[in-house]
């Protein structure tokens, strides 16, 4: 029988579960223009607005923008911003990675924290 889970609406609405997706996104990426912008302006207010918005089922993802990179080859990624986009996925990703851990295989390694190809 497959396992239940409840309340994860609260739990990803939450203040605390946005300001842990903030400090997520931010990782590796302190030096970033657009993110010290954003720092230094409220961030508070921010997350408030965002966390309401997808509260009201207001919020849409905003548009990519391409951009090439060279390692190992040359390729087109999609970027999102960082704002609000970035944040809202490490919001999900709080929630919904421990589920999805638990279901995988002892043997899957790959996109899994602490492991991967090596």
């Amino acid at each position: 029988m497959a396992k239940t889970y409840r309340n994860l609406w609260d739990r990803f609405i939450s203040r605390e579960n946005f300001d842990l997706a903030l400090a997520d996104a931010r990782i590796g990426k302190n030096g970033n223009n657009k993110i010290k912008k954003f720092m230094s302006d409220n961030p508070g207010r921010q997350l408030e607005q965002l966390r309401q918005r997808v509260s009201d089922g207001k919020f849409t993802t905003s548009k990519y923008r391409a951009i090439m990179i060279y390692e190992p080859k040359k390729r087109e990624i999609n970027v999102l911003p960082f704002y609000p986009d970035r944040i809202i996925h490490h919001a999900l990703m709080n929630i919904l990675a421990p589920i999805w851990n638990e279901s995988f295989l002892d043997d899957s390694y790959a996109c899994r924290p602490g492991r991967g190809i090596h």
